[in-house]
């Protein structure tokens, strides 16, 4: 990068200190020797239910390319009852999926900081007396691993993969107290889709089954918990994601910005609706603000996580960073462009059919970093030219037949 690019530091930080650090390992030894005995307690009680606990604490995004595995997954255990552990912050999506009984919701920042909350999540959890458990989450956090070791089923699962947590010792604990753990066959590159496979292999799912983007059915534009049913109707509008959770694969807002005046020029009659959360809003203009067009509505805040993908699902098209949205449009066929970083490039994009759903970035000899920056910036997703993407944008458009008749 030159020297006229001011950004600002995307190293992670650590807030906490050493003493803090120490108190929070003492704690999670505390958990693993409790779990141990409890597991070890659950071997000689009686009761065990045929309950299979799944574990996927990871977001939208990866809740979404999971789904069709989860579908698997339901038609395997028929009769069995599946509860599914997630984070609290999609637990409302979780609810509406139709392959799951029953969905438990964890704060994950709490559970971490407030060892009362942790212990009664995982009380919750071995009194549930599963038989199996499976964390199918390819890069395991402690988190995981302490609720499957607690939930004490016969049967326990992971994978021996990614470790995604700062503790890198307690894995190695927690390896020893899986029942099976799967050995990564492929590079960094692999797409998830591939492992859901071999998981599902391994559970004994002999049809491994259309593992193709997917989602069940999304409810009419009627179920819309804010007043914009006119305009879903109507689908002539594009749907633009500026956000994303990691702070290092946004794209700059000023380019999005520019962005949607180049499409409000090119395309009066389309109009441009804002995605993302109310954390969100500060990374640009709210309604009203001159920075937009006129045709741009900002609902960033303001919908209900299940309205989203009843608002992509009428949309023409959905441009963002790579992000829950993003995989909601590859999953229900709705054209997509994502601007995407190499920190994991081919691990979760791009995927779909590649005519549809298109992926920009700056290809660098970095590439597959895990997010470990070791530039001053992410120059992979900070230097995709605007150019790039509206060239892509227009030729998705046009081969939509925009302008409307």
């Amino acid at each position: 990068m030159t020297g006229k690019n001011h950004h600002p530091p995307y190293a992670p930080v650590n807030p906490e200190s050493k003493r803090r650090r120490r108190a929070s390992h003492v704690v999670r030894l505390a958990f693993f020797f409790l779990g141990f005995l409890a597991r070890s307690a659950a071997k000689i009680a009686r009761g065990r239910t045929q309950t299979i606990l799944l574990v996927r604490l990871d977001l939208l995004g990866d809740f979404v390319l999971f789904a069709p595995a989860l579908k698997a997954i339901r038609g395997h255990f028929v009769g069995r009852r599946i509860v599914l552990l997630v984070q609290n912050r999609i637990e409302g999506f979780a609810r509406a999926c139709p392959y799951v009984d029953e969905v438990i919701p964890v704060d994950i920042h709490r559970y971490r900081v407030n060892p009362a909350y942790a212990l009664r999540v995982l009380l919750r959890v071995w009194s549930m007396r599963s038989a199996v458990s499976i964390n199918s989450m390819y890069s395991r956090t402690l988190v995981g691993d302490e609720i499957v070791m607690w939930s004490s089923a016969e049967t326990t699962i992971g994978w021996l993969g990614a470790w995604g947590d700062v503790h890198p010792d307690l894995k190695r604990l927690h390896d020893r107290q899986y029942t099976r753990l799967i050995p990564d066959q492929f590079g960094s590159d692999t797409h998830e889709y591939h492992r859901h496979r071999v998981l599902l292999r391994e559970l004994g799912h002999e049809q491994e089954g259309d593992l193709r983007p997917g989602l069940w059915e999304i409810p009419s534009f009627g179920s819309l918990t804010i007043p914009i049913h006119d305009l879903v109707e109507s689908g002539k509008f594009a749907i633009v994601v500026p956000g994303a959770d990691a702070r290092i694969r946004r794209w700059p807002f000023s380019s999005f910005l520019e962005l949607t005046r180049m499409i409000s020029d090119r395309f009066p009659e389309l109009k441009i609706v804002l995605l993302g959360t109310t954390e969100e809003k500060h990374l640009g203009g709210i309604d009203g603000s001159p920075t937009f067009p006129a045709q741009v509505l900002d609902l960033r805040g303001k919908t209900a996580l299940l309205d989203i993908p009843v608002i992509i699902n009428s949309a023409r098209l959905v441009i963002g960073n790579e992000t829950g949205p993003i995989h909601l449009a590859i999953a229900l066929g709705i054209p997509s462009v994502a601007i995407v970083g190499g920190g994991h490039y081919g691990r979760f994009m791009p995927y779909g059919e590649p005519t549809t759903h298109r992926t920009v970035t700056n290809y660098l000899d970095c590439f597959h970093c895990d997010w470990h920056c070791s530039r001053k910036v992410p120059e992979c997703i900070i230097d995709v030219p605007v150019s790039q993407v509206w060239k892509e944008l227009v030729n998705m458009l046009e081969r939509m037949g925009m302008p409307f008749a």
